[in-house]
């Protein structure tokens, strides 16, 4: 796995900004365009992680720890009871209680996905429309997002090469683009946009994911937390 450091030393030769004593781009400017390529790249291809938890006898509610499961922009995709899918739906009680049950749940049990004060930070809960009547292992499947190392000394935990190739692009993308606006801001004159360095890189990303996602035939890879 490639360190964050090595990542963006790379970046910084693709970009041909190696003099360290006047860089064009800070530091902390990269590790902002790191960030942002990260949060896109997400989107464009989120990784498929999977997550387990125990369920509890009479229990609706469960928080979805974020130390092992980021629910992305891309939301839950499978909710499984012990090997049993649960359709997703609306978790509004339609009876007291129920007394009809398939493989320890409620033949018309349903799970919400959704954050507490609705905020991006919110706390993670998935809720069921009955509570389980059983206990067992709940598997949770949604599109989450890429770990953004905490320093130039930790590794990427979740990129393959491919990715990592798809976030080079971007990251020097993002730089052409704020370096076009500071010229045009300075100079009053118009940004060289696509038809600038930034319009090359953007073509590389592009070209790079719509290939990627051809020989994929799906949205995302998965990949396993904790079993």
């Amino acid at each position: 796995m490639t360190l964050r450091g090595d990542f963006l030393s790379k970046v910084r030769t693709e970009l041909g900004d190696t003099d360290a004593t006047a860089p064009v781009w800070s530091a902390d400017l990269l590790a902002q365009f790191l960030e942002d390529g990260l949060f896109q790249l997400g989107i464009d291809l989120p990784p498929l992680k999977e997550y387990s938890l125990p369920a509890v006898v009479g229990q609706r509610d469960y928080v979805l720890d974020p130390a092992e499961l980021v629910v992305g922009p891309g939301g839950v995709l499978k909710v499984e009871v012990d090997g049993v899918e649960v359709s997703p739906g609306e978790s509004y009680s339609l009876y007291p209680t129920s007394l009809f049950c398939y493989s320890g749940l409620p033949f018309d049990n349903r799970w919400e996905f959704f954050r507490l004060g609705g905020q991006p930070s919110g706390q993670q809960m998935l809720r069921f429309r009955y509570a389980l009547s059983r206990a067992g292992t709940i598997t949770v499947r949604a599109y989450s997002v890429y770990s953004l190392p905490a320093s130039d000394g930790e590794a990427f935990s979740d990129l393959t090469a491919a990715d990592e190739q798809l976030l080079k692009w971007l990251v020097c993308w993002r730089a052409y683009a704020w370096l076009d606006e500071q010229k045009g801001k300075r100079s009053g004159q118009s940004v060289a946009g696509s038809r600038g360095s930034q319009g090359y890189y953007q073509r590389l990303y592009n070209t790079a994911l719509a290939s990627r996602q051809r020989a994929e035939g799906v949205k995302s890879y998965k990949v396993v937390l904790n079993g």
